[in-house]
């Protein structure tokens, strides 16, 4: 069994946005996504997806990937493959977005970048203990304007795989590739208007896929993963229900999620910053 973990940052923004303001902040990090592909010849690279805030600091080099629970392996050096703008395209009535515009002093709501990251081929010996090997990227600190966790300022994010046994068997040779997600977030959606959004995981080995919320994570900061800290929903919000419901607006249509086929789909009257964490597992 594999398990992936998607990040996913929505905001709710009416047509005026300054709401924003200056909410200053440090954060960069607003989401991403940790793969793994089998090459032919036994080994694995790696693929990293980061979704950089263009309101924060700048991307954090050198990248690294942490490993948990192997026994030889602690790290995988990631090397820039593209550094790509996927703010929004509004249409004529819309304000311009790109992330040229975003900084820290001027905050431009929706700006994001792509950043793909991606390993040298890398061997992996031995058998993933029970708690499998869990693939890790973190830093501080997320955005303060986040309306569903509690003083998020104060906490950052990890982005997370974990790669399960199968049988018993070595992970040497490799024989099984994760998911992956082949739909970029997205990032500004309008209030008040139905929305679907369709994660568009995929599996080069055909397994089973089934989608479920998450747990958003503390940063570790050099601790292991089992230290990993849950972080706190504000008071209307939770795992179950991480988006804006009946609870704030009446009017709201809460989220729900396909298991099987990974869309998402709600209507939300309330506007804000809001984050949802979607996993993948693959059998």
């Amino acid at each position: 069994m594999k398990y992936l973990l998607k990040y996913l940052w929505f905001k709710f923004l009416f047509v005026i946005i300054l709401y924003l303001g200056n909410d200053a902040f440090a954060s960069h990090i607003m989401g991403g996504e940790i793969t793994w592909a089998c090459q032919g010849n036994g080994t694995y690279i790696f693929k990293m997806k980061v979704y950089r805030d263009c309101n924060g600091v700048p991307m954090q080099f050198p990248v690294n990937i942490r490993v948990h629970n192997h026994p030889s392996v602690t790290g995988i050096p990631m090397t820039m493959l593209s550094q790509i703008d996927i703010s929004p395209q509004c249409d004529g009535a819309g304000p311009t977005i790109n992330c040229g515009m975003g900084s820290v002093v001027s905050p431009v709501a929706g700006a994001v970048e792509e950043f793909t990251f991606q390993s040298n081929p890398i061997t992996l010996s031995g058998t993933p203990p029970p708690q499998g090997w869990v693939f890790t990227y973190d830093g501080c600190c997320r955005n303060n304007a986040i309306l569903n966790l509690n003083t998020p300022g104060n906490f950052g994010i990890t982005i997370r795989s974990i790669m399960y046994a199968y049988n018993g068997q070595n992970a040497n040779p490799c024989f099984d590739s994760s998911p992956e997600f082949k739909e970029r977030p997205a990032t500004i959606i309008c209030g008040g208007t139905p929305f679907t959004y369709n994660h568009n995981a995929f599996d080069t080995d055909l397994d089973s896929l089934v989608y479920s919320f998450a747990a958003p994570l503390d940063y570790l900061n050099g601790s292991p993963f089992s230290a990993a800290v849950p972080l706190t929903w504000s008071a209307g919000y939770s795992q179950a229900v991480p988006l804006p419901s009946p609870i704030q607006n009446p009017a709201n249509v809460p989220a729900s999620l396909n298991s099987n086929t990974g869309e998402i789909a709600f209507q939300s009257f309330t506007f804000g910053s809001f984050i949802s964490v979607v996993s993948v597992k693959s059998y």
